[in-house]
């Protein structure tokens, strides 16, 4: 699949959040150094506000509770592929396109695109539209060539261009208003 984020805010995730950052900054005075708070101890630490782009003014949370979830994100990929390959060995693995890896809410999303390109996936999904950036970026992305597969195409701009930049397929389809319809087994010019 394809498009996979995850955000999470119930205890067990606050449980695991305060872990981890007991493990990265080892006591609570690092901590408030760096976020500039007065927390007595770990268990006083709360989650985030899901608020994306309305942080406080020092982002330091942010960007803990962002490496957190990019990091529980994979992990659980990671898992999910180790029972699949259980299922059927021969299958390969896909999960998330490159666009969150360029959004404001990157760390919230959970959806380290480089991370799972290296730990997780066997193929590599894309959503171009018209600009080769995101084939490039997948491409650089890890060392062992992967094949790159665009999911999400409506349109054939530029289709050319993101094969010669290493696309491997492509699925296009129609859809939105203003586009060609037809019945099935018609041929769309």
């Amino acid at each position: 699949g394809f498009e996979y984020s995850y955000v999470n805010y119930d205890e067990p995730s606050l449980k695991a959040f305060r872990a981890f950052l007991e493990r990265k900054h080892g006591e609570i005075a690092r901590l408030n150094a760096v976020w500039k708070t007065k927390h007595a101890s770990f268990d006083a630490v709360a989650l985030p506000p899901h608020a994306p782009n309305k942080h406080a003014p020092n982002p330091a949370k942010y960007h803990d509770w962002g490496e957190f979830n990019l990091w529980r994100f994979t992990d659980y990929m990671k898992w999910a592929k180790s029972v699949q390959l259980t299922i059927d060995p021969h299958t390969a693995m896909a999960t998330c396109a490159p666009h969150y890896n360029f959004v404001a809410s990157f760390g919230e999303s959970g959806s380290a695109v480089e991370l799972l390109a290296h730990e997780v996936n066997d193929i590599l999904l894309n959503e171009s539209g018209p600009s080769t950036k995101y084939v490039d970026f997948l491409r650089s992305v890890t060392p062992e060539a992967k094949p790159v597969m665009d999911v999400e195409s409506s349109s054939l701009t530029n289709t050319l261009a993101s094969y010669l930049h290493g696309e491997s397929a492509i699925s296009i389809y129609w859809g939105w208003s203003g586009e060609p319809t037809g019945r099935a087994g018609d041929r769309i010019p």
